[in-house]
This record gives C-alpha cells, sequence and structure tokens, in this order.
C-alpha cells in the first residue's frame, strides 16, 4: 500500500528516524500531530478524488449526448440522401417520359406533314385549277371548318386509297 508515492518500508524508516532525532519523550506528541495531518491529507486525496471522478463522469455524460446528437444527424443525412436518391430517380424518370412525349409529338407532326404533302399532292392531280400545296391546307380548313394546317376529312378520304386509315 502506497500513499503519495510513500511505501510501508519508507514510512517506517521516516517514524525510526523521527524518534531518533525527536526522542522518546516528544515522539508521541509529534506522532499524534503527524497522525492528524496524514487524516487531513487523507480527506483531500478523497475530496480531490470525488470531484475528479464527478468532472469525468461529466464528461462522458456531456459525450454521449454528443454521440447521440452526431447518430441523430447521421440518421438525419441518411434519410435525407434516400430523398435525394428518390427525387433524382423521379427526375430521370420524368425526363425519360418528356422524352417519349417529344417523340410522340414529332410523329405526330411527320404523320401530319405527311398527311398534308399527300393532300397536296392529291389536289394537284384533280387538273389544273389546284393550288399550290402550301395554300392548300390553308383553303382546306376555311372550306370544311378544321384547323388550319391540319389536312380535312374530304383529302383524307381521296388520298387514303392507297392506305388503311389511320
Amino acid at each position: 500500500m502506497e500513499f503519495l508515492g510513500v511505501g510501508a518500508m519508507e514510512a517506517l524508516l521516516v517514524l525510526v528516524v523521527a524518534l531518533i532525532v525527536v526522542g522518546p519523550h516528544r515522539f508521541p506528541e509529534i506522532a499524534r500531530q503527524g497522525g492528524r495531518w496524514y487524516a487531513i491529507a487523507r480527506r483531500y486525496a478523497t475530496e480531490v478524488s470525488k470531484d475528479v471522478r464527478g468532472a469525468v463522469e461529466e464528461l462522458q455524460s456531456e459525450i454521449e449526448e454528443e454521440g447521440e446528437d452526431l447518430r441523430a444527424i447521421r440518421d438525419l443525412g441518411q434519410e435525407m440522401d434516400a430523398d435525394l436518391r428518390a427525387i433524382r430517380d423521379l427526375g430521370q424518370e420524368m425526363d425519360a417520359d418528356l422524352r417519349a412525349s417529344k417523340l410522340d409529338v414529332e410523329e405526330v407532326g411527320a404523320d401530319t406533314a405527311r398527311a398534308a404533302d399527300r393532300a397536296g399532292g392529291a389536289a394537284s392531280s384533280n387538273g389544273p385549277s389546284a393550288q399550290p400545296p402550301a395554300a392548300a391546307p390553308a383553303e382546306a380548313a376555311g372550306e370544311s371548318g378544321a384547323t388550319p394546317g391540319a389536312p380535312d376529312a374530304t383529302s383524307r378520304a381521296t388520298s387514303n386509297d392507297d392506305e388503311p386509315a389511320r
């Protein structure tokens, strides 16, 4: 057992030297004072040790709280990452749908242009009074009430002899 780095043999040596230096008459009085100082030192060491333990426990609890906060932040980050991935996937789906829609619109536009060309070609084959292809859809729209630029039902009927209707 050691106290402040002093072992049992060292303490015994100090007592023997003190007995020789002080003498047998004053030794009991000095031993009582030494005992008091020893008790005071012991209480002080115990108090300091309790304070240090309390500070360590307080630091540990703060570290645990910070760890819980960091875990909560990590969980939130993971949730946000999952949400961002879902948003990215949704954006990719929307982009693919938009591209498909553009292709559909382009196909409809191409079909409309082919139908207009066929309608213009059919009108020119009817005789010398036919209009140029650019003017034919506008006149047909004016006569039948169809939307401008779209082929009307009569021109379609004449040009669809070779092809089945869509």
